[in-house]
């Protein structure tokens, strides 16, 4: 299989492995053993690291069919305790999203949690049947504060309509787990944004970095840089409801980390590097390491080895 040089190989292969691949990895990695179910078809919106032709446009003969559906979800085994996790690129417009679901549950599968836009989940009927079927959580983008700063991340307008869909998805009990990226557009915001976040929704933000896509857009001028990123960590009143998610341990040293493991597997799709003086760091065993945008265009500023 051929990957983009800006993405990890070892992640991408696991979005596409057996379930028994895809459980030895999860335990690799620390998380409980947990089905995968990845559902490629077109997503709606065209955010400006993303929108492809594999992504906003891809073709119906190209997404997901319901034969290799079926195969994936085989009877859920005792280990995984009924958890299965649905995402792609955005699986609430795959046409088979509730027969999925009602196979998921006749094969045992009673905690679905799904990574998704967040938009499709303001529709308090379709939301009511999904919480019958076995959602219990949702992971979920959220760029702003500001309708007008999300909607020009993502390239629609999307925002009154994802806050809509978080409110339901809040009232009728699902947790709600929110991620979000390091921009130079919208970081001034992240604070407030997080703030809103935990007391509206009960979450705390992840922050990750912005993957590259060469061609796409221009990473430097978006991505917040590494030496940014710290001086932004430490303006943060301690206790902010804010995690840093695939940032090496030098970035915001001591801060919060961590997210569901849906959101840390995606971002651990991005390519991966260390810097030379990264080698004798003491955190280098569990370090996720540096996105290699950073390396390339940065050198080694703003890593500060242990």
């Amino acid at each position: 299989m051929i990957h983009p040089p800006f993405e990890d190989p070892t992640v991408r292969n696991f979005l596409v492995d057996s379930v028994d691949g895809q459980s030895e990895t999860f335990r690799r990695w620390g998380f409980p053993p947990t089905r995968v179910l990845i559902l490629y078809n077109a997503c709606g919106f065209r955010c400006f690291f993303c929108a492809s032709g594999g992504t906003s446009e891809r073709d119906d003969a190209d997404r997901t069919g319901w034969s290799q559906i079926v195969r994936h979800l085989s009877k859920a085994r005792p280990e995984e305790e009924g958890r299965l996790i649905i995402a792609g690129n955005e699986p609430l417009l795959h046409p088979d999203f509730e027969r999925i679901l009602r196979l998921a549950g006749e094969q045992g599968f009673t905690h679905i949690h799904l990574m998704t836009s967040g938009t499709w989940l303001a529709n308090s009927r379709d939301l009511e049947r999904w919480v019958r079927a076995g959602l219990r959580s949702v992971a979920v983008p959220v760029y702003a504060l500001t309708s007008a700063l999300h909607d020009e991340v993502v390239g629609a307008e999307a925002h009154r309509r994802l806050f809509a869909g978080l409110d339901l998805a809040k009232a009728s009990g699902v947790t709600v787990h929110l991620h979000t990226l390091a921009l130079r557009r919208t970081f001034s915001e992240l604070l407030p944004l997080a703030q809103l976040a935990q007391s509206r929704w009960g979450s705390v933000l992840s922050v990750a970095p912005l993957r590259e896509k060469e061609g796409q857009f221009d990473w430097r001028a978006d991505a917040m840089n590494l030496v940014e990123v710290n001086e932004w960590v430490e303006s943060l009143p301690e206790g902010a409801p804010i995690r840093l998610v695939g940032f090496p341990h030098c970035v915001g040293r001591g801060w919060p980390r961590g997210a569901a493991p849906s959101i840390s597997v995606y971002f651990m799709t991005q390519g991966r590097t260390f810097g030379a003086s990264c080698e004798r760091c003491l955190d280098r065993t569990d370090c996720p390491g540096v996105v290699e945008a950073f390396i390339r265009y940065h050198g080694e500023r703003g890593i500060v080895p242990r």
